[in-house]
């Protein structure tokens, strides 16, 4: 084949633009891919450190329900413990109350339960071992019986107002009751713990 020389200088033509479009098509795309990059970047930078922060975040409160829920334990077994030492302080008194002379107190047990009610006229109840010493008692107070019936308790008196309107029980075991509470929160202010 014979060689045409002007064929040869229009492809060398259209071979050398097509290459000139190709290398600036590629320039052009080189320089949006670097400017997407360059874009991209501190929008990168901006979602790792968020995650980074996050994280910290999650494990800073894992860490402090980690430590909450230690210390609530702890306080739990310190209130067990506290409760489980008042309970054998009051178990121990209640042995000595019980072993007692009830005589001495009788007067004064039924003295608190007249002022209480407002009026001597009243019916009083007791345990079988102190009945001899609460009806001695009772001589003082004008308007007071003493009931036939006796009532399960360490030792005191139950008064009811002779017109049934008001009961006061007055007997140890209501009493250690009243003040238990009382005890155990002085008990436990200071060992230092909140009841």
């Amino acid at each position: 084949m014979a060689s045409n020389p002007e064929l040869e200088r229009s492809i060398d033509r259209v071979v050398s633009r097509a290459g000139d479009a190709m290398v600036a098509g590629l320039a052009g795309a080189g320089e949006a891919a670097r400017r997407s990059l360059d874009e991209a970047g501190p929008s990168l930078e901006a979602e790792y450190d968020r995650i980074i922060s996050d994280g910290k975040k999650e494990a800073d409160k894992v860490s402090r329900q980690l430590v909450g829920g230690a210390e609530l334990a702890a306080r739990n077994r310190e209130l067990v413990a506290l409760e489980e030492a008042v309970d054998r302080v009051f178990e121990r008194a209640l042995e000595q109350v019980a072993g007692a002379d009830h005589s001495k107190v009788a007067a004064r047990l039924l003295e608190e339960a007249a002022r209480t009610l407002g009026t001597d006229e009243m019916v009083v109840l007791t345990n079988a071992a102190s009945r001899g010493a609460v009806e001695a008692a009772l001589s003082g107070f004008k308007g007071a019986s003493l009931s036939p019936d006796a009532i399960d308790c360490m030792g005191g008196v139950v008064a009811r107002a002779a017109d049934g309107s008001m009961e006061f029980d007055n007997t140890i075991d209501a009493r250690v009751a009243r003040m238990k509470p009382l005890i155990r929160k002085e008990i436990a202010a200071q060992f230092g713990v909140g009841v």
